[in-house]
């Protein structure tokens, strides 16, 4: 789990087929609810939208990952 804050994305840290390639926008292509990574929806990009939408919606965003991740939601297949 990665927390950080500013104002461009860079993922240097990530193979390039799993960065995320956009700018700061209100909807994240290629992310099933702006947050699961379509190709591998084990990857959880959180905070990615513009940033007027801050924590409140970072913290809904982190909420909904982790009832993915223990079960509580399920992502469909077909995204």
């Amino acid at each position: 789990i990665v927390l950080s804050t500013g104002y461009l994305h860079s993922f240097p840290f990530l193979e390039d087929k799993l960065k995320l390639k956009t700018k700061n926008r209100l909807w994240i292509d290629n992310c099933y609810k702006g947050i699961f990574w379509n190709d591998n929806p084990r990857l959880m990009y959180i905070g990615m939208q513009d940033q007027w939408l801050t924590l409140n919606m970072f913290d809904a965003q982190a909420w909904y990952a982790r009832d993915a991740i223990v079960g509580r939601i399920e992502i469909p297949a077909e995204r």
